[in-house]
């Protein structure tokens, strides 16, 4: 049994309603069918373009007032409704082919996060998944998505220095600004976010403060709140492992407690020089 699911789908059921003013940002990656290795389903990061299709119209059903990134803390048009934004990282291909579709159907924004030291170079992320090439930014960001920066060489960013920090969020949107001559306000940090690496959180924070920034969203799990702080705001790792109950808990508030229980591991291992 997947212990995550059932206690998250219970909560929701106690909950019935979101919190007012909860907004849940969805996390997504790859749009494929593609195989992966990892065990539990809470690792893995593809969504096939069938349930990616599903899960769009799950928030038809449910009322779901989709809002753009940039606008995260505005206030919500009902107090009832769930509100949730649509974000995926890396910048894939697939992102055009087996999302943009079904996104287009029900008039959904969404923003994209590119790791730009991969696109238009011909490197992969993934071996075998592509990423989305200049050229189709250009026209997506000229159809209304959003784009924003995902770091340039999309590496672990407690490895590196202050300055190598500097250099990931400035170059990347840089590169971004060149290309769509848009200002890039959005951030998605890669990998698990260094909770555990106060001076690296201060250099990202400086330098997304420094190249103006405004909103920067992590891999933290759980709903936020106008109230929280902009330059790190928690996501919902989605899948295809999203069943509709487990789908809708997510965005009810009803995952969470996850995010809680994560947080408290990690401090007690810091305090017990874990």
């Amino acid at each position: 049994m997947r212990f995550d699911r059932s206690i998250s789908i219970a909560i929701s059921a106690l909950r019935r309603e979101p919190d007012a003013g909860a907004i849940a940002i969805l996390m997504y990656h790859s749009i494929s069918s593609r195989p992966e290795s990892a065990g539990h389903p809470y690792f893995r990061t593809a969504t096939s373009p069938a349930r990616f299709s599903e899960q769009m119209e799950w928030l038809a059903e449910a009322g779901a007032e989709i809002v753009e990134l940039e606008k995260w803390n505005s206030p919500a048009a009902t107090g009832k409704s769930p509100r949730v934004i649509i974000t995926f990282d890396d910048g894939f291909s697939d992102f055009l082919s087996d999302a943009l579709p079904a996104l287009n159907r029900h008039g959904y924004p969404s923003t994209v996060f590119l790791p730009t030291a991969f696109i238009g170079t011909g490197k992969e992320l993934l071996p075998g998944t592509k990423h989305l090439a200049w050229g189709q930014i250009e026209k997506l960001s000229a159809a209304g998505v959003t784009f924003g920066s995902h770091t340039a060489r999309h590496l672990p960013l407690a490895t590196l220095s202050r300055r190598e920090i500097y250099v990931e969020v400035e170059t990347s949107a840089e590169s971004i600004e060149k290309h769509l001559g848009k200002r890039v306000i959005s951030f998605s940090c890669p990998y698990a976010y260094p909770q555990a690496h106060p001076e690296t959180l201060s250099a990202l924070r400086d330098g997304l403060r420094n190249q103006g920034y405004t909103v920067a969203v992590t891999t933290k799990i759980g709903t936020v709140s106008p109230e929280d702080d902009p330059l790190s705001l928690r996501r919902l790792p989605i899948n295809s492992d999203d069943d509709k109950s487990l789908f809708l808990a997510k965005i009810r508030g009803g995952y969470d407690w996850l995010g809680r229980a994560q947080q408290f591991v990690r401090h007690a291992k810091k305090t017990l020089h874990l």
